[in-house]
């Protein structure tokens, strides 16, 4: 089962659409406010709610352990890097941001997983 101890939280912070298909996905902050992350990207934390339209304000927990929803089959232990859709995947792309460390094993893409942050991440 999946668990967090969240560190820091974003506060003051808007989501720039919908995002409500994106709970415990990886964002990423812009110039009109909270976005999914793609693949490879740097990313600003995790987004713990589901703001339904942009302005909305949107709860990101930026360090600390948090559920995060894989995007392929996860092994305990591994590196993160995000997708094309915001989930986690084990860090294999040579230049992408290696983000988080999965606490537990997700069986398949969609999975909901405990994570480690890591702070500002590194270039695998």
């Amino acid at each position: 089962m999946a668990y967090e101890a969240p560190g820091h939280k974003k506060t003051g912070v808007e989501a720039s659409g919908d995002l409500s298909a994106a709970q415990f996905h990886c964002v990423k902050m812009s110039a009109t406010g909270v976005l999914l992350a793609g693949a490879g990207d740097a990313i600003s934390g995790i987004l713990q709610n589901k703001p339904t339209a942009i302005g909305i304000a949107a709860t990101v927990t930026a360090d600390g352990e948090s559920k995060a929803v894989a995007g392929d089959v996860v092994a305990r232990g591994v590196d993160l890097e995000v997708d094309a859709s915001g989930r986690l995947i084990p860090a294999v792309n040579s230049g992408s941001y290696i983000v988080a460390e999965s606490n537990e094993a997700a069986a398949a893409a969609g999975d909901i997983m405990g994570v480690s942050l890591l702070d500002k991440g590194r270039v695998a």
